[in-house]
């Protein structure tokens, strides 16, 4: 099997390198504030520190019970 060449084209800004952070070159690609918000792990408070509140109350959870209907008679 014979080897060829690979082709890499660029064109436009050049990407962050090695050096940029993970937000930088998130930015970069297109990502907003708030995506990278929501992918980025939270780093844990120290031992002894109050718990931080959620965003918004109830986050994570249902925001309405359920209703059940009674079977048509």
């Amino acid at each position: 099997m014979q080897s060829r060449p690979h082709w890499v084209v660029d064109w436009g800004e050049r990407a962050p390198d090695g050096r940029a952070s993970t937000t930088e070159r998130r930015h970069f690609y297109g990502y907003s504030d708030n995506a990278i918000a929501a992918h980025t792990p939270q780093t844990l408070p120290p031992p002894g520190a109050a718990p931080a509140c959620p965003a918004s109350p109830g986050a994570g959870q249902a925001t309405s019970q359920s209703r059940r209907t009674r079977p048509a008679e």
